[in-house]
C-alpha cells in the first residue's frame, strides 16, 4: 500500500470507528468486530498488507498500547466505587476468571505442544471479560441496575486481574521462568519495587498535575509523566506495566488524602485527581488505539494451521458453556432469570489478550506464534458468537431462559429485582449508569 492510500485509509478508519460507534446503538454488533473484519480483509483475504510491513514498529505499538490501557484503566479504579459492588462482583469474577483459565490450560495443554507456562500464560490473559465491549452492551440491553452494574464491575475488575497477571507470566518467561513458582520468585520483588515507583509517581504527579494544568497545550502531560515512570521503572529491569498501573490508580483516588490530617501535617499541597476532561482525552486516545490495533489483530490472523483457529472456537464454546452455571449458582437469589440468561451470554475478549498476544511473538519467545494464532481467535470468536447471542436476546429478552429453568429455580420473576442496598423490596428495572 502506497503513503497516499496508507494516509487515506488511517483517516476513514478513524472517522467509520466513530461512526461504527453511533450504529452500533442500532445494530447491536460491537465496533471491535467490524475491526477485526477490516483488517481480516485488508490482510488476509486482499494481501494488501501483512504484519511484516510493520516491522519493528509492531512490537513497540503494542508496548505503547499496552502502557495506555494500564493507565486508562487505573484511572477508572474509585475506591469508593470498588467497596460498593466489591461482595458479590468480586466473587463472580474469581469463580469466572479462575475458571475460564483452568478450561483454557488444560485445553491448550492437551491439544498443543506448549509448555505450562506458555499454556498459563495464554490462559490468563484470555481469563477476563472485555469492558469496552461490555459497558456499551449493558447499556443498551437495559438490564436491572443491580445485574449491570456486577457484570460492569466484573468486566472491570477480571481487566486488572489479566493485566497484573500477564504482565507478570510474561515478564518472567522473558527471564527464563519455567515453572509458576519460578514466575513467583523472579516477580516479587519486580511488582512490589514497580508498585511503590508507581503509586509514589502517582502521587508526586498529583502535586504538579495543578502547575502543568496552568499552562497551554497541557492535556498530553499525565501520559508523558505515565510514560517516563514505565520507561524508568523498566530500565531497571523492573515492571514498567505494573507501575503505570499502579500510576493511574494512585492519580485516580489522591484526592481523598486531602481530608487526612496526618497528610496535611506533613505536606503543604493539595493532590489533585484526573479531571473529567482529561479523563474523556485519554478514552479517546484508547480508543484509537484500540481502533489500530483491532485492524492489526485482523491483519495478523493466521489460517495456515487451522486447528489453532479450531482449538480457538472450542476454547469460546467451552467457556461460554460453563458461564451459565456459575452465573445462575452465585446470582440466583438476587437476579432475574431474564438478567442471568443476559449475564451469562456476555463473555467477549478484547484489547488486552489482543495486546498481551502479540508480545511474545515479537519478544522472540518459544511458541510466541502458537500463543498468538490462539489468542486473535479466542478473541475474534469470543466477539462474533457473544454479538449473535446478543442479537438475539435484544429482541426477545426471555431467548435463552428456558436454558435455565432448571439451574434458576430459585430466581426472582423476571418483572422484578431485589435491590442489595435494601432490605429486600422490590424495585423495577433501571438504566444502568456507564462507569466513569
Amino acid at each position: 500500500m502506497d503513503i497516499p492510500n496508507a494516509i487515506i485509509f488511517i483517516g476513514a478508519l478513524i472517522f467509520f470507528a466513530h461512526l461504527f460507534n453511533i450504529i452500533f446503538t442500532k445494530t447491536k454488533i460491537p465496533v471491535v468486530l467490524v475491526l477485526l473484519l477490516t483488517g481480516l480483509a485488508a490482510g488476509p483475504i486482499a494481501g494488501w498488507i501483512k504484519p511484516e510491513d510493520f516491522g519493528g514498529l509492531g512490537y513497540i505499538f503494542a508496548s505503547a498500547t499496552l502502557v495506555v490501557i494500564l493507565f486508562e484503566s487505573g484511572t477508572n479504579l474509585k475506591f469508593s466505587e470498588l467497596k460498593k459492588s466489591i461482595g458479590n462482583a468480586s466473587l463472580i469474577t474469581l469463580i469466572n476468571f479462575s475458571l475460564t483459565v483452568l478450561i483454557s490450560f488444560i485445553l491448550i495443554s492437551i491439544f498443543t505442544k506448549l509448555n505450562n507456562l506458555s499454556a498459563l500464560f495464554a490462559g490468563t490473559i484470555i481469563g477476563g471479560t472485555s469492558s469496552a465491549i461490555i459497558i456499551p452492551l449493558v447499556k443498551q440491553l437495559r438490564m436491572n441496575k443491580n445485574s449491570s452494574g456486577v457484570v460492569i464491575m466484573e468486566a472491570a475488575l477480571s481487566d486488572v486481574l489479566c493485566l497484573i497477571a500477564g504482565v507478570s507470566i510474561l515478564t518472567g518467561m522473558e527471564r527464563g521462568a519455567q515453572t509458576v513458582s519460578d514466575v513467583f520468585n523472579i516477580m516479587w520483588k519486580s511488582v512490589l519495587i514497580a508498585i511503590v515507583a508507581g503509586v509514589v509517581g502517582g502521587f508526586a504527579w498529583s502535586g504538579l498535575i495543578l502547575i502543568f494544568r496552568g499552562l497551554k497545550k497541557s492535556m498530553f502531560t499525565s501520559l508523558a509523566a505515565v510514560l517516563v515512570i514505565y520507561g524508568l521503572v523498566e530500565s531497571f529491569d523492573y515492571n514498567g506495566g505494573i507501575a503505570a498501573l499502579a500510576f493511574g490508580i494512585m492519580l485516580a483516588n489522591s484526592s481523598k488524602l486531602n481530608d487526612k490530617k496526618a497528610y496535611k501535617k506533613v505536606f503543604a499541597f493539595n493532590a489533585s485527581e484526573i479531571n473529567p476532561a482529561e479523563k474523556d482525552f485519554f478514552a479517546e486516545i484508547t480508543f484509537i488505539l484500540q481502533t489500530f490495533f483491532f485492524v492489526y489483530v485482523g491483519i495478523s490472523l493466521r489460517f495456515d494451521n487451522f486447528w489453532l483457529v479450531i482449538l480457538g472456537l472450542i476454547i469460546v464454546a467451552a467457556i461460554i458453556l460453563s458461564r451459565p452455571l456459575s452465573i445462575s449458582i452465585l446470582s440466583k437469589k438476587k437476579f432475574t432469570s431474564k438478567d442471568i440468561a443476559i449475564m451469562s451470554i456476555l463473555s467477549p475478549k478484547g484489547l488486552i489478550p489482543a495486546v498481551f498476544a502479540s508480545l511474545p511473538l515479537q519478544l522472540g519467545l518459544p511458541y510466541g506464534q502458537e500463543i498468538q494464532d490462539i489468542t486473535f481467535s479466542v478473541v475474534l470468536f469470543s466477539i462474533v458468537i457473544s454479538s449473535i447471542l446478543v442479537l438475539f436476546v435484544s429482541k426477545d429478552p426471555l431467548f435463552m431462559k428456558k436454558l435455565f429453568n432448571k439451574n434458576t429455580e430459585g430466581a426472582l420473576p423476571d418483572e422484578v429485582a431485589i435491590d442489595s442496598q435494601t432490605t429486600g423490596q422490590a424495585t423495577p428495572p433501571a438504566i444502568p449508569p456507564q462507569l466513569p
